[in-house]
């Protein structure tokens, strides 16, 4: 049987490498020309209803921003939430962003997962090399 130490070095490699691929995925999401494409849609949808947003997550953020710092009421924090609310999801759907943005994840997600191939076999390798030490010492005999 496995030592605490070999699994808990078997998860962190694993956690580190979820974050890593994670990383990737983001920045390939990033570049994607299609989905640059559609932000630009839901960005000029969103000047039309009087916001000045680039990201579907600037607002969220701005609004939280201004309350914490003062600026907004919780009355005026939930009145402005809905207004942003409304005028996104009008924007999400008349530009079709979720769409855009379900393909491209998945043209990311591909890609990073094709570069990736041989990861899963190094993760392997290292969680038995992990494992083989931890019993080597187990066992009372000196780590090789």
């Amino acid at each position: 049987m496995a030592s605490p130490g070999a699994w808990r070095y078997a998860a962190l490699a694993l956690g580190m490498t979820i974050s890593r691929l994670r990383t990737e995925v983001t920045a390939a999401l990033a570049g994607d020309d299609e989905y640059r494409a559609g932000l630009e849609r839901w960005h000029a949808c969103m000047a039309e209803h009087g916001y000045s947003y680039s990201q579907p997550a600037e607002a969220m953020n701005a609004l939280a921003n201004d309350f914490h710092a003062g600026r907004l009421s919780l009355e005026d924090l939930r009145k402005q939430e809905i207004e942003t609310a409304v005028a996104d999801t009008a924007c999400y759907v008349s530009t079709g962003l979720t769409e855009v943005l379900a393909a491209a994840r998945e043209r990311a997600e591909r890609a990073v997962l094709a570069r990736a191939a041989g990861t899963g076999e190094q993760l392997r390798s290292s969680l038995d090399n992990a494992l083989a030490r931890a019993e080597t010492v187990l066992d009372g005999d000196p780590v090789r």
